[in-house]
């Protein structure tokens, strides 16, 4: 079954907030060809998406996920049956399981790298990270630009992925273990958790002060240097 592609455009991502909400999402499928959303238009597509039968193929998925999980917790439930039931497909894991099996690791895994190697092209923009200024913006807002970006990006990730399968090395259920296995690990990361400067420099000198007592009780010798009587209490 030829899969949905989908991808997010997000508010800029930065410590302590790595999963900022979508300001948009496009999907693509050769029978209906690249679609664009807003804001307002996402709960609907997401769960267009999650109900359809076909796959889903996102490109780093993990993260569109994790964004998904925050903004629109309503549909957890679906989207973890969607990964259960092997239905979420991702071109870097399946690029990752392609490497291993031909001793290729070049670990190049940003889409227009990717995909420049299996003859698909790609074009990056500066608007990448110049979607925040449509958050909750109709689509009648955005540059020809901004458009074209997020719409190229699945009808390419489309013809990327069909190149890969082409090269019969992967199954849809390898891809799948392992998109599996990289949205949990991306859930039980601590990427982006905040922390006070000042109380982990004060907890990096009580360690390190712990760790003198404790060495010097090894070594039995006291402040100084200097050997201790055995069995000299501290």
């Amino acid at each position: 079954m030829t899969p949905v592609c989908f991808d997010f455009e997000t508010l800029t991502f930065s410590p302590g907030f790595m999963a900022p909400p979508p300001v948009c999402a496009s999907i693509y499928h050769p029978r209906h060809g690249a679609q664009l959303f807003c804001t307002q238009d996402i709960p609907a597509v997401l769960e267009r998406v999650l109900d359809d039968p076909a796959p889903l193929l996102m490109h780093g998925g993990a993260y569109d996920a994790c964004c998904w999980l925050e903004w629109y917790p309503e549909l957890k439930r679906k989207l973890f049956a969607k990964y259960d039931a092997d239905a979420v497909l991702d071109t870097i894991e399946t690029e990752r399981i392609i490497e291993i099996s031909t001793g290729d690791k070049r670990g190049r895994l940003a889409l227009d790298l990717m995909a420049k190697r299996y003859g698909v092209h790609v074009v990056k923009s500066y608007v990448r990270t110049d979607f925040g200024r449509y958050y909750n913006r109709p689509l009648s807002e955005y540059t020809p630009e901004h458009v074209r970006y997020a719409c190229g990006d699945t009808a390419e990730l489309h013809t990327l992925h069909e190149r890969q399968e082409q090269r019969v090395i992967v199954s849809r259920k390898d891809v799948s273990d392992l998109c599996r296995g990289s949205f949990w690990l991306r859930l039980s990361s601590n990427w982006g958790v905040r922390t006070d400067p000042a109380r982990v420099a004060g907890l990096e000198r009580a360690t390190q002060d712990e760790i003198d007592v404790l060495t010097q009780f090894a070594q039995n010798v006291d402040n100084d240097g200097n050997p201790l009587p055995y069995g000299t209490a501290f």
